[in-house]
């Protein structure tokens, strides 16, 4: 049966396929001869013509994408060969609205605008019967520009223990044009980097978007920039002293006593190279001038950071310095004439001190208890003196705290050596 089939069709095979070639070029002869007229519907967005033209006048369109949005549905009227060719090149067909008579229309005037359809290729081939919509109302808005902020938001999560530093960008801010009720609604400009961009302690380039209040994009206006190239550092953590001074002088009858910070130390963090060159915290010089009683200080550690440092994060942002003001008392310390050094003598001179010299003292109670003579630097320099006895003023390093009320002087005697010479004589 099969054998019988497979007969039936290579049997005249050749003129088999003859007849269908033949078949088929008199069927497109048939086609050409006759030309067979239909009509089909062809769907085009709006196109804007002199838009520029509208701008230079300072106005534009409430919402010009969602004109150029709007659906022509143009109806043609053409041989059935002229509507497949269009068919497959739909662009030939153009819907557009002409925006140069509206340059003399005010802010908030709404005009209807005529739809033109024009055919770009063959137009004499086509007729046009209808267009719908015929017409289109647009709003015209003052054309205005405003510069907003950029944010930058990471999408994603750092993983645990990456610290990066506050975003670099190439642009911090951004021109947002358009009409006046879009770009009213703007207020900011995003950009989005991935975790990993931000993990990787490198940069990457990213494209704005204009957002209004909530965060929602406002797609009706243009950005003087479209993207934005952000970038972050890697950073680490260190922990740093708090260093304060102090300076001038307490009320008559008193005196500095302890100096506290809280807390003594604080942690930052920065970049290694940053890290590297910072070693303290120095706060504000404090004034202890007139000072009769203790006081504390507060100060915001943010504004004694160097430029690219940060607080750690759980680190307190305040903190404070107690500056302990303790009434003093006055004391005397006689030294014995072996604890003064006599610096700068002079050769064929001998020196003796003829006197204990006092030290006239002040300082907190608990200060003064604690002085201990053998710990003292006394000094008295003997530069210049000749022969004969002079009052010498005494140089003593005192602790912190503690100062001399008064000058302490040493009488001190200067013999001249016999040299051999006067001994022969």
């Amino acid at each position: 049966m099969m054998k019988k089939i497979q007969e039936l069709i290579t049997k005249d095979l050749g003129w088999k396929v003859l007849s269908v070639v033949i078949a088929t070029a008199l069927w497109f002869m048939v086609i050409n001869i006759n030309q067979p007229v239909d009509i089909r519907n062809y769907s085009r967005n709006i196109t804007l013509e002199n838009l520029e033209e509208l701008e230079s006048y300072g106005l534009t369109l409430t919402d010009i994408e969602q004109v150029e949005n709007t659906k022509i549905t143009v109806r043609v009227k053409a041989q059935r060969t002229y509507l497949d060719r269009l068919s497959q090149n739909p662009s030939a067909i153009k819907a557009s609205v002409d925006l140069s008579r509206l340059v003399n229309c005010s802010d908030g005037e709404t005009v209807t605008l005529a739809v033109n359809v024009s055919m770009q290729n063959y137009a004499s081939s086509y007729e046009i019967l209808s267009r719908s919509p015929a017409t289109i109302e647009v709003k015209v808005e003052s054309l205005t520009t405003k510069e907003v902020p950029i944010q930058v938001t990471m999408d994603g999560e750092l993983e645990e223990g990456v610290l990066v530093s506050e975003p670099t960008l190439s642009a911090e801010r951004v021109y947002v044009t358009g009409a006046r009720s879009a770009v009213e609604r703007v207020e900011s400009v995003s950009a989005l980097v991935s975790a990993q961009t931000v993990m990787s302690g490198g940069s990457a380039t990213v494209p704005l978007t204009a957002c209004d209040a909530s965060g929602a994009p406002v797609s009706e206006v243009s950005l003087s920039a479209g993207s934005v190239t952000v970038s972050y550092s890697l950073l680490e953590t260190k922990t740093i002293p708090v260093r304060v001074e102090i300076t001038g002088t307490p009320a008559q009858g008193y005196t500095v006593g302890d100096i506290s910070c809280s807390p003594a130390s604080v942690q930052i963090t920065a970049d290694a190279d940053t890290l590297n060159r910072v070693h303290m915290l120095q706060l504000d010089v404090i004034d202890v001038s007139g000072m009769n009683q203790s006081e504390t200080f507060r100060y915001f550690l943010s504004e004694y950071l160097p430029e690219g440092v940060l607080l750690a994060e759980g680190q307190e942002e305040q903190i404070e310095v107690s500056v302990e003001i303790l009434e003093a008392e006055d004391a005397e310390l006689t030294l014995q004439a072996s604890q003064v050094q006599l610096i700068n003598e002079q050769d064929g001179f001998s020196y003796e001190l003829q006197n204990n010299p006092v030290l006239h003292l002040r300082g907190t109670q608990e200060d003064l208890e604690a002085l201990e003579q053998s710990h003292l630097h006394v000094t008295a320099d003997v530069s210049q003196l000749s022969e004969g006895e002079h009052t010498v003023a005494v140089s003593v390093t005192l602790p912190d705290g503690i100062y001399l009320t008064e000058e302490s002087t040493v009488s001190v005697r200067v013999t001249a050596l016999l040299t051999q010479e006067t001994q022969t004589e």
